[in-house]
């Protein structure tokens, strides 16, 4: 059985691109989760089209059967914050492919429409349900639960039903592995060695180093100091990252 000190807000976006800093959000559905009785149980969800502002391109309407039709009378992102707030605010997150994706896409939508930081406490983890199944050696949501339950699931890509497929893969993760049972517990084993919550940070033999680029594998001591120039565009262009550059500079 899993277990949390906070509800567990299971969340997946469908959006008009994959870059998170771009992209924008057409589909929302979050499944709040909360201990009751000793068991994790739905709490509450939302679900909603959202209309993007912008065309939805062909591919994406191919992939997750979503047209300027259907979002054409969706209300916009900016007047979700209401729904949002009460799912998110005192809830640990989770998702699959989240930290990576979802969760940077949500508080680009909220920067973008002027709604401030996305709500949540401060000692929040995130549970990357997908980084959770690469420690077990699993690859897409669609491979991974139907190495589960010997199936693909019905209607991928729309964003209730791969909420829906991310808990039942959680829930065949623990019943098959037996690994801890906390939320924060594997959330930790998750994200690994990451710093960041996009992994382009990682700690590797007591130092901080970076995980992408043409720098990757190093320190961000010896980067400093050796590169300052691509050390000072990092911190002025990745605002997630200036609290572990800031003690560097």
């Amino acid at each position: 059985m899993l277990t949390t000190d906070r509800p567990l807000a299971v969340l997946d976006l469908e959006a008009t691109g994959a870059d998170p800093a771009s992209a924008r959000i057409i589909q929302v559905a979050v499944l709040r989760l909360a201990e009751s009785d000793g068991a994790l149980s739905l709490n509450s969800s939302f679900e909603t089209l959202v209309d993007p502002g912008v065309p939805i391109p062909a591919e994406v309407s191919d992939l997750t059967g979503i047209t300027d039709r259907m979002v054409k009378d969706a209300p916009p992102f900016d007047e979700l914050g209401e729904d949002l707030r009460p799912l998110l605010k005192d809830a640990h997150l989770a998702g699959y492919n989240s930290l990576k994706y979802d969760v940077p896409l949500l508080k680009a939508e909220c920067d973008r429409h002027g709604l401030g930081p996305l709500p949540g406490p401060e000692d929040r983890v995130h549970l990357d349900v997908m980084r959770l199944e690469e420690t077990f050696r699993g690859k897409s949501l669609g491979d991974v639960f139907r190495k589960y339950f010997g199936k693909r699931p019905e209607e991928a890509h729309t964003a209730m039903a791969d909420v829906r497929s991310t808990c039942k893969v959680l829930k065949g993760q623990l019943q098959t592995y037996e690994p801890e049972r906390g939320v924060r517990a594997l959330a930790e084993r998750a994200t690994g060695s990451d710093v960041d919550g996009q992994g382009r940070l990682k700690r590797s033999g007591g130092e901080i180093v970076v995980a992408f680029g043409k720098h990757k594998g190093t320190s961000l001591k010896r980067l400093r100091e050796e590169e300052p120039g691509y050390f000072e565009w990092m911190h002025e262009e990745m605002e997630a990252l200036r609290p572990h550059l800031d003690p560097f500079r």
